[in-house]
């Protein structure tokens, strides 16, 4: 019952909600690509088989690494130079509606195995690096308190990240590069626009440290009625009355 009662606090942000949902897409293009381009390759280039094990490893090891740090760094300084919570969601929203027509060329008919290689380079670079900032970002949309179930729900998604695998699955062969192509472009689409859901969710939302007062921070009594004689006063929330003075405010203080 604690589980379930964290685990509902940890979503209960619309900002959260749409981050999860965006993180679910992600997910799926992600183990998409990675279980079936392989395939789709050998298929559409089966004199290449070789070269394309050695690229595909590369390429995921050193664009896909490159592009997760680059993200994280990304995210410290748009937060440092305090463009506020939904500043990392834009930019996760960015890379992956760019990720999108970047893709869409790696199984496309007409080009080259070269050319298409060069197009899974540029979108490992562009995709994988919403991770860092989708991250940072779910940190400052739940309460302190919460940020270990937030965390816990977001890890858990990857198993919904195993739908899109599992349905390609079931497509005929000769299908398969085509149903893949087109899922994983419109799972990146999806989840840019969810991206930039939860950055407009940001910009309306208070700060999820204002929106729960368990935090312990302090509070300023102001505005006393008729029933207190009490001059304002800086009361730290553990200090405040349970009983008495009626009507008093409390008000963060900045």
């Amino acid at each position: 019952a604690e589980m379930s009662s964290r685990t509902a606090e940890a979503t209960d942000s619309l900002q959260a909600r749409w981050l999860f949902l965006a993180a679910t897409f992600r997910f799926c293009a992600g183990f998409a690509i990675l279980v079936w381009l392989p395939s789709a390759m050998v298929a559409r280039f089966p004199e290449d088989v070789a070269r394309f094990a050695v690229l595909n490893s590369m390429i995921k090891a050193f664009a896909g690494g490159f592009s997760s740090l680059l993200g994280g760094v990304i995210s410290d300084k748009l937060r440092a130079r305090g463009l506020g919570e939904g500043a990392g969601a834009a930019f996760c929203a960015a890379a992956s509606l760019l990720a999108a027509p970047l893709w869409w060329p790696v199984l496309a008919a007409g080009f080259s195995f070269e050319t298409c290689m060069c197009f899974l380079l540029a979108e490992y670079l562009v995709a994988e690096s919403w991770l860092g900032p989708a991250l940072s970002t779910l940190q400052g949309a739940v309460p302190p308190e919460r940020r270990g179930a937030a965390q816990g729900v977001f890890s858990s998604l990857t198993a919904l990240g195993n739908l899109l695998p599992t349905v390609l699955g079931f497509l005929p062969a000769e299908h398969l590069a085509a149903g893949l192509q087109a899922s994983v472009a419109l799972c990146y689409v999806a989840s840019g626009l969810c991206f930039a859901r939860a950055a407009a969710a940001a910009s309306s939302a208070p700060p999820a440290s204002a929106a729960s007062p368990s935090g312990g921070a302090a509070y300023e009594a102001l505005a006393p009625t008729s029933h207190c004689n009490e001059d304002s006063l800086v009361v730290p929330h553990a200090e405040r009355p349970s009983h008495g003075c009626l009507g008093t405010a409390y008000l963060e203080r900045p």
